[in-house]
Order: structure tokens, then C-alpha cells, then sequence
């Protein structure tokens, strides 16, 4: 029969069990740390993940893949292959290489993958497996987005097949020669030149027809030192034409095993010279030629710019002499205007005078004579010589002689009986005149005041003046 353990020994395991459970938490602390540290950096890891059962059924996806699909949480959960990021062109292919990437894993794996709304993306897909003695629990897959570096990289290969054409196409001579001296590659131009069998040859035998390198050699110098080189040649055509062209070599690329290669490039600079010389020549005799119609031009100016200040001079004189004469003449009109306004102001003392006179002199006798017993003839003289003073003295006979002067006295005198209502008999007798001569009167006087119209009365318009 075992002994009791003592109080003390109760006391020491007791102690020893609550550190060990002291350890456990905190331990356990820990991993519930790093499980909350490593599933926020699944979360938020920049890059898409996935995560993938054994039977391709999807287990987790994060926000990045999220955002990046379109494709939501939800959406994606429990999907299997063919999975909704897949086009339907590629299904064939994205599973044979989702079984394989099961089997044995997946690194660099380029694909084309669809948006929810269609738009086409390329990512590469790195696949780890994870699983235990037992078998395989997931895998977890890793997408990189390189769309623009296939965007890139498409562009950079349409770029280099353009460069490529224009450099086969360049109007002169292009080759590639290795450090043998072997031709490597030939544009179109040099193809043209020296055969459709340049390449693999030697260069100095297809350019020179020699046996051996040509001396001094543009392309040994270059590939001595990496520098361009340029030099002046005779070569021989495969038509066994002789041409002075320029050659430039310069270093392009080295084979894998180390061997240089550069490019030698034959323009057509003597032609290019004379042609240039030749534009020059004409270009200098155009310059002269322009040269002296110019100076022609100029003289032509010169002599007109002359002739213009000459005339700006006469000109300015001449408005100076009318700007003097204007002068003038308004100092002679402001004499003039103060004349007519003395004339004016002593025509109407006169004709103030004329009124008195009359009023004064002769009508107190005129009354007189009414009262002496004159006979009707002698009394109707006496009522028209007070009529004509009265007219004298009133403003009708100064209106209307003013106003058509080309009036006789004699048919002024018609007028005024006219005015007074005398019809043609009673002037004729009054005046000693005819009737057909009072009428033919009261017809001028009708014509010289523009009374067309016989049906207006010519007193009417008469009575107008007074």
C-alpha cells in the first residue's frame, strides 16, 4: 500500500501542473498570433489567392482576387472546374493544366483568364501543394496579373517584326558579318547586290572577289576595338560592276559562345556626294540669281520710297496752301455774313421809312381827295393808287418780287389786282390794257409761280405771299 503523498509533495504538483498550463496558454496564445498574423496577410496580400480542395472545388479566395475578377466571395466558394474565370475557348487547355499543376505543382504557368464583365486579363499562376503523410488537404494558388507585360511584350514583337521589315527593306546595302568573317545576314538591297547565295560566304570574297581579308579592314578594326568604323570602298557587284561606296561597320551582337558578329553597312555616299555638290551648284546659281533681283528690287524700292516722300512733301504743302486758303475764305465769309446782316438791317430802316412816309405823307391826301367829290373813274384810280401804296408799304410786293424776280412790272402790277379780287376786265381797264393782254399776264404769272393746275385759283396762291 503506497504512502500518502505529504502536503508539501500535493503543494510542489500542484505548482508544477499550473506552469504547465501557464506554457500551454501562452503557447497557445502564440499560434492563435500567428494563425491571426498569417490569415491577415491572406487577406490582404496584394496579389489573388486561391484556395482549391482535391476535388477542384474552390475552397478560399481573398479580396485581391475579388477585385480583380469581379467575381465575389460568394460567387466563387464551392465552384469547380471549369471555374467562371476560365473563357470558354481555353477550357480544354486550363484543364489539362489544372491536373497537372494537382499532380505535380505549378511555377511561372502563364494564363488567359476572363472578367465577370468579359474583359480578357493574362496572370501567372504559381501552385504549392498542402498536405500530410496522409494525402493532399489543398493547394494554394498564387496569381501574378502580367497583362501588360504580355501587352508589352506583343508590342515589342510587332515592333521588332516592323524594324525587321524596314531594315530588309532599306535602299542600301545591309549585312551581318561574324569575326570569320562570315556573312550572317543580308537586307533585300544586298541580296540585290552580290547574289541570293551572300549569306554564309566570306565577306571579302563576295564584296572584293579576293581570297583573303581586305586590307585595312573596317570590320577587324571593329571587332578590336567596339568602335564604328567608316571607309571608303571598291567592290564588285554579281553583275562584275565596279562601285566606290562607303562602308561603315559597327559592333551589333555577340554569339552565345562568345564570338562577335557586326553590321556592315554600304551607302551610296559618292553618288550621294556628286548629287549633293550638284544641288549645291544650283542651289548657290538660284542665290545669285535671287541675289540680284533682289538688289534690282531694292533699287526699284529705293527710288519709289524717294518719289512717295517727294509727294508726302508736296502733298503736306498743298494742304498747308488750302488749309490757308480755307482760312481765308472763312474770314471773308464771317465779312461777308456781317455785310448782308448791315444790308439786311438797312433795308428794313428803309423800308420803315417808305411805311411812315406813306402813312404820313400821302394818305392824309388821299383821304382829302375821297371827300372833294371825285367822279367813279377818278374815284376807282384813287382806291388803286391807295391800294398800290398800301402794297408798297406791306410785305407782298417784297415777297413776291424777292421770290420770282423774273416777274415785269406789268405783271407785278396784274398781281396785285389780281390779290385785291379785280377780275380781267376790271384790270384791263384800270390799266389801259386789253383783256387778252391782262390774260395773257395772269398766265405767265401762273407759270413763273408753279400754278399748273387750272383749277386752282391764282388769288388763293397770291394771298399766300402777304
Amino acid at each position: 500500500m503506497s504512502s500518502r503523498p505529504t502536503y508539501e509533495e500535493l503543494e510542489q504538483r500542484v505548482q508544477t501542473l499550473e506552469r504547465q498550463v501557464a506554457d500551454r496558454n501562452q503557447a497557445g496564445e502564440a499560434f492563435r498570433e500567428r494563425e491571426g498574423f498569417a490569415w491577415s496577410l491572406l487577406v490582404n496580400f496584394p496579389n489573388p489567392i486561391i484556395v482549391i480542395n482535391p476535388d477542384t472545388s474552390v475552397r478560399y479566395v481573398n479580396q485581391s482576387m475579388e477585385r480583380l475578377t469581379g467575381f465575389s466571395f460568394a460567387e466563387l466558394v464551392g465552384r469547380k472546374a471549369p471555374y467562371p474565370w476560365w473563357p470558354e475557348e481555353t477550357h480544354q487547355k486550363a484543364s489539362s493544366d489544372l491536373e497537372k499543376a494537382m499532380q505535380y505543382g505549378a511555377r511561372g504557368l502563364e494564363e488567359l483568364c476572363r472578367k465577370k464583365n468579359g474583359d480578357r486579363f493574362w496572370v501567372e499562376t504559381n501552385l504549392i501543394l498542402e498536405g500530410s503523410h496522409v494525402g493532399i488537404n489543398y493547394y494554394v494558388a498564387n496569381w501574378v496579373d502580367v497583362t501588360h507585360r504580355k501587352q508589352a511584350a506583343e508590342t515589342l514583337r510587332k515592333s521588332q517584326e516592323k524594324l525587321g521589315m524596314v531594315v530588309a527593306s532599306v535602299p542600301d546595302h545591309m549585312s551581318m558579318i561574324d569575326n570569320e568573317y562570315n556573312i550572317v545576314w543580308a537586307n533585300d538591297m544586298a541580296v540585290e547586290l552580290f547574289g541570293p547565295d551572300l549569306v554564309g560566304k566570306k565577306c571579302y570574297n563576295c564584296y572584293y572577289g579576293s581570297d583573303k581579308p581586305y586590307e585595312p579592314c573596317i570590320g577587324k578594326a571593329c571587332f578590336k576595338d567596339g568602335k564604328v568604323h567608316e571607309q571608303e570602298k571598291l567592290v564588285t557587284t554579281r553583275n562584275g560592276q565596279k562601285r566606290i561606296l562607303w562602308s561603315v561597320a559597327s559592333p551589333a551582337a555577340w554569339y552565345r559562345d562568345g564570338r562577335p558578329k557586326f553590321v556592315l553597312e554600304i551607302t551610296r555616299r559618292k553618288h550621294t556626294e556628286e548629287n549633293l555638290q550638284k544641288a549645291l551648284d544650283e542651289m548657290e546659281q538660284r542665290i545669285e540669281t535671287h541675289t540680284a533681283e533682289l538688289s534690282r528690287t531694292a533699287e526699284r524700292l529705293r527710288v519709289e520710297l524717294t518719289e512717295r516722300k517727294r509727294a508726302e512733301t508736296a502733298l503736306k504743302e498743298r494742304e498747308a496752301a488750302l488749309h490757308a486758303q480755307a482760312n481765308e475764305l472763312q474770314e471773308a465769309n464771317e465779312a461777308l455774313r456781317v455785310v448782308v446782316k448791315r444790308m439786311d438791317e438797312d433795308k428794313k430802316t428803309l423800308e420803315n421809312k417808305v411805311s411812315l412816309n406813306v402813312k404820313r405823307l400821302a394818305a392824309p391826301y388821299a383821304e382829302k381827295l375821297k371827300k372833294s367829290g371825285l367822279d367813279a373813274k377818278q374815284m376807282a384810280y384813287l382806291n388803286m393808287l391807295e391800294s398800290h401804296l398800301n402794297d408798297v408799304i406791306s410785305p407782298f410786293a417784297h415777297k413776291l418780287s424777292s421770290k420770282y424776280s423774273g416777274l415785269t412790272p406789268a405783271e407785278i402790277q396784274t398781281a396785285f389786282l389780281v390779290k385785291d379780287g379785280k377780275s380781267s376786265k376790271e384790270i384791263a381797264e384800270l390799266s389801259g390794257l386789253s383783256i387778252r393782254t391782262v390774260e395773257c399776264h395772269r398766265g405767265n404769272i401762273r407759270r413763273k409761280i408753279g400754278v399748273k393746275n387750272k383749277k386752282v385759283s391764282l388769288r388763293t396762291q397770291l394771298l399766300f405771299f402777304e
